[in-house]
């Protein structure tokens, strides 16, 4: 059982966690933005069966800005059980839906070795970012649009390269998301 001041100092690093992980107006709708405030405020008071329960209703009425605050829900462990992969397969919805910053998601936890670091997929989403400019970590045009060509493109790479265009990645996609 947390004490008063344990539980204020969770409810301060829940709310902290979700205004970084809380979705832009860019794809979404007026619907999605107050599901999302509901859930927020539910982790807020600490009901997760609650925020739970709103999660699933926002994610029933397909709003992109609930897939991106599910990924991040998954993605941290904030009132469901932390899975990386998981937390992709909402990210991949929200980009899909036309939310920018669920690429930027997927780049920079491929990028974290706490994910098991995959740079191939940390390099591939943070190309379809606004904030990563390639320079040294580009890929011929052609390889860009095709994922055997891009991994083939990358096994050419020096280990030194691949590691810090990961970095790069990393670091870009997490300022950007």
């Amino acid at each position: 059982r947390l004490g008063p001041a344990m539980r204020a100092l969770t409810t301060a690093f829940l709310m902290l966690a979700l205004l970084g992980a809380a979705p832009q107006a860019a794809a979404g709708t007026r619907s999605g933005a107050l599901a999302v405030d509901a859930i927020r405020v539910s982790i807020a008071a600490q009901d997760c069966r609650q925020a739970v329960d709103r999660l699933k209703s926002g994610l029933k009425n397909e709003y992109p800005e609930v897939f991106l605050l599910a990924g991040s829900m998954y993605e941290n462990g904030i009132c469901v059980r932390r899975d990386w992969d998981r937390a992709v397969t909402f990210y991949v919805q929200a980009h899909d839906a036309g939310e920018k910053d669920g690429a930027a998601r997927i780049a920079a936890g491929y990028a974290d070795p706490a994910n098991g670091a995959d740079v191939a997929a940390a390099l591939w989403w943070a190309m379809k970012t606004p904030a990563f400019r390639p320079g040294a970590c580009g890929v011929p045009g052609e390889a860009r649009e095709d994922p055997d060509r891009f991994v083939a493109e990358l096994k050419t790479w020096p280990q030194a390269r691949l590691a810090a265009c990961n970095y790069v990645a990393g670091v870009l996609s997490t300022i950007g998301a």
